[in-house]
C-alpha cells in the first residue's frame, strides 16, 4: 500500500503547484508527527523489555548518515551494550520487535516521516526513545522543531550541532562524537585507482547528495589552480565525485581543461577502498561552507594525510593549527536557499588565497608536511578512538538506566 501512495504521488506531483505542495508536506509532517505522539503517550511498563539498544538507521548505505549509523553500532557493541540493528526501510521497520527498552533513531527529521508510518504501533510504547541528528548551520529549520517530541532526548556529534539544537529544544541534548578507526584494503594503492606514483597529489571528495555547494568543491579546485600554476607538471588534483549529476561533471572537467593530470573518480567504492585512496594521496582539501562533524577530514588525519580545512563548525571540534591547515572563513548570509539550507541563514566562506598559501607550502616543505601529519594521527588517536568514545556512550546510557 506505502508503493502504491508513492506512485500515485508521482503521478500527481507534476499538476500542483510548489506552493500548495509545500503546505501539504508541512500539514502531513504535523499530522504524522502529532499521531505518533499519541502512540507514545500510551506509556506501557518500561521493565518489561530488556536492557540494550534497538539503532535504526541508514547502515547499510555509503553515505555519511550510514557511516556514522556503523559506528555507533561499533560503539554499542564495544561498550558491551546488547545491541539490535534495524537498517532503514519499509520492510525492517513493519516487521520490527525490539526487545529492548532504548531506541536510537540515527536519522534526520527529513526521513523520520518514514519511520513514523512503518514502525509497528507497540515498537513507541514504553521505549525510551533517542534521536541522533546532524546539522551543518547555527540554527535548525522550523519544520526539525515538531520532531522533538517524538523522542526523550537528542544525541550529535558535535558541540557546534549540539547549539542549534539546544536552541530549539528544553530537551536533554548530548554530544557523542564519531569514533574514527578507519581500515584500509591493503591490496589498494595508486595503481588501483589509476593514478601516478609520481606526482603531488590533493584530494578533493564529495557527494552531490550532500549538497554541492555546502562541500564547496569549486573553491578547493581554485586554491589548487592557484597553488600550482608554475608547476602543473608536477602536481594532480583527484576529485572523487559520488551521485553527481553529468552535466556538472562536466563544469568541472571544463574548469581543469588546461592542467594535464586530472583525474575523477565516479565509480562506487568500498569503504575500506575510500580510506585507501585518502591514505595514498599527499592532501586532502576541505573547504566546505558547513559541517556536522566532518568525518572524513579526522579519517584522513588518522591515516596521515594532512588536512587543508575551512576553520569553522562540526570540524574545529577535533581540528587546530598544531595539527591541520585551518583556513579562516568570514560567515556570510545565503542569498538563495541551497536546500535544506535557507536563504538568510549562515555559513562560512573560505578564504582562497589562504588556501593556497597552506597548499603551495604542504608542496614546497615535505618536513613541514610529515611532521603536521604525525601530530595529526596522534591527536585523532587519542582524541577519538572507539574506546574513548564507547566509554563516554557507556556512561550517558548508564545514567538513562538509572532513572527508567
Amino acid at each position: 500500500m506505502h508503493n502504491v501512495t508513492k506512485q500515485i504521488k508521482a503521478l500527481v506531483r507534476p499538476f500542483v503547484p510548489a506552493t500548495i505542495r509545500r503546505h501539504i508536506r508541512r500539514w502531513r509532517k504535523q499530522w504524522v508527527v502529532s499521531r505518533t505522539v499519541r502512540m507514545r503517550q500510551q506509556v506501557s511498563n518500561q521493565g518489561k523489555n530488556a536492557w540494550g539498544v534497538t539503532l535504526i538507521g541508514d547502515t547499510h548505505r555509503g553515505n555519511g548518515l550510514g557511516e556514522a549509523g556503523r559506528i555507533s553500532l561499533q560503539c554499542l557493541r564495544h561498550a558491551g551494550v546488547p545491541t539490535q540493528e534495524v537498517p532503514l526501510s519499509d520492510e525492517n521497520l513493519s516487521g520490527m520487535n525490539s526487545p529492548y527498552q532504548v531506541v536510537m533513531i540515527h536519522t534526520n527529521p527529513d526521513q523520520l516521516d518514514e519511520v513514523c508510518q512503518m514502525l509497528p504501533t507497540a515498537q513507541w510504547r514504553g521505549k525510551y526513545v533517542i534521536g541522533d541528528w546532524i546539522w551543518e548551520q547555527e540554527t535548525l529549520p522550523d519544520w526539525w522543531v515538531p520532531y522533538f517530541d517524538l523522542f526523550d532526548e537528542i544525541w550529535t556529534p558535535s558541540g557546534f550541532a549540539a547549539g542549534a539544537i539546544r536552541k530549539a529544544t528544553k530537551k536533554p541534548v548530548r554530544v557523542l562524537p564519531l569514533a574514527v578507526e578507519p581500515q584500509c584494503d591493503e591490496d589498494w594503492n595508486r595503481a588501483s585507482f589509476g593514478l601516478p606514483d609520481n606526482l603531488f597529489l590533493c584530494l578533493v571528495a564529495f557527494d552531490y547528495h550532500s549538497v554541492f555547494a555546502r562541500k564547496n568543491p569549486d573553491g578547493a579546485i581554485r586554491a589548487f589552480c592557484q597553488a600550482f600554476g608554475d608547476c602543473r607538471e608536477c602536481v594532480g588534483l583527484v576529485l572523487k565525485a559520488r551521485n553527481t549529476p553529468p552535466e556538472v561533471l562536466s563544469e568541472l572537467r571544463n574548469s581543469l581543461r588546461d592542467w594535464p593530470n586530472v583525474f575523477f573518480l565516479t565509480e562506487e567504492y568500498t569503504k575500506t577502498q575510500v580510506n585507501s585512496l585518502i591514505r595514498a594521496v599527499d592532501v586532502y582539501i576541505s573547504l566546505h561552507r558547513a559541517e556536522g562533524f566532518g568525518l572524513v577530514l579526522a579519517e584522513a588525519m588518522y591515516l596521515g594525510t594532512p588536512v587543508v580545512a575551512t576553520n569553522w563548525s562540526g570540524n574545529t571540534e577535533f581540528m587546530n593549527s598544531d595539527v591541520a591547515c585551518m583556513v579562516k572563513a568570514p560567515l556570510v548570509t545565503l542569498q538563495k536557499d541551497e536546500l535544506p539550507f535557507l536563504k538568510g541563514s549562515r555559513w562560512a566562506e573560505p578564504d582562497i588565497d589562504e588556501a593556497t598559501a597552506y597548499l603551495r607550502r604542504l608542496f614546497d616543505e615535505p618536513q613541514w608536511r610529515g611532521e603536521l601529519a604525525a601530530r595529526a594521527a596522534s591527536y585523532i588517536r587519542e582524541q577519538l578512538s572507539v574506546q574513548a568514545v564507547s566509554a563516554r556512550l557507556q556512561e550517558y546510557l548508564l545514567e538513562i538506566k538509572e532513572k527508567l
